[in-house]
């Protein structure tokens, strides 16, 4: 039977998370400049830092905080007019998970206005905690439910084993059906992630597998 020293125990989920990571590793369509500071930054962040650079830590905060997994059950996790916050430690995005008679104020992509006011709906111990604690001030993202911004917490997202995938996807007559046939909805993927890699179960199980197959 192989068994991972406790030491490493961590590894293969830091590897995972590592290869899909939109600040060191998938790089496209970042600019030099951006690439240069996180790279710069992250070879000169303590542990504890860095290892978040790597796998973003995500939480919810309502009457008390939670951590939440890192992938699209987090919605379902967290309950109605509280916050998710993810910490890429370069970036603290706040999602207000919102109905919409709740909705926060918010413009489509700044809203710096609220950081600078220091709005009483945003939770501000998080936040001067993260900050007074951190090498470097992370930008600040504000959202919530069905904003563009949003995309800031849902791109870092692991998929799940139950998301749909493009071996599932509903084959299309390409001689029967229109260029805007797929944004139907009988041919739109009804999960809340599209994802584009394997799941965290998946690749461990893969990992497994692979393993116990190894000869020496």
């Amino acid at each position: 039977m192989y068994e991972l020293n406790q030491k490493f125990k961590e590894l293969p989920s830091l590897i995972y998370s590592l290869r899909k990571n939109s600040d060191l590793i998938k790089i496209f369509n970042s600019s030099p400049d951006e690439t240069t500071y996180y790279h710069s930054w992250f070879l000169r962040m303590n542990m504890p830092l860095s290892i978040k650079v790597i796998e973003p830590v995500l939480i919810n905060v309502a009457d008390h905080i939670t951590r939440l997994p890192l992938d699209s059950t987090c919605f379902d996790l967290a309950p109605a007019d509280s916050f998710l916050i993810l910490d890429t430690g370069f970036t603290l995005t706040l999602y207000y998970k919102c109905h919409n008679q709740n909705k926060l104020d918010l413009h489509p992509s700044d809203n710096d206005f609220m950081i600078e006011n220091k709005e009483s709906k945003l939770p501000w111990n998080i936040i001067e905690q993260y900050i007074s604690e951190r090498q470097i001030v992370p930008k600040i993202v504000i959202t919530q439910t069905n904003h563009s911004q949003a995309r800031f917490l849902v791109s870092r997202l692991n998929p799940t084993t139950s998301d749909s995938t493009k071996e599932n996807q509903p084959h299309l007559d390409n001689n029967k059906a229109g260029f805007w046939s797929f944004w139907t909805s009988n041919n739109r993927k009804s999960s809340k992630l599209i994802p584009e890699d394997l799941s965290l179960k998946r690749y461990y199980d893969d990992l497994i597998e692979q393993v116990q197959k190894f000869k020496i």
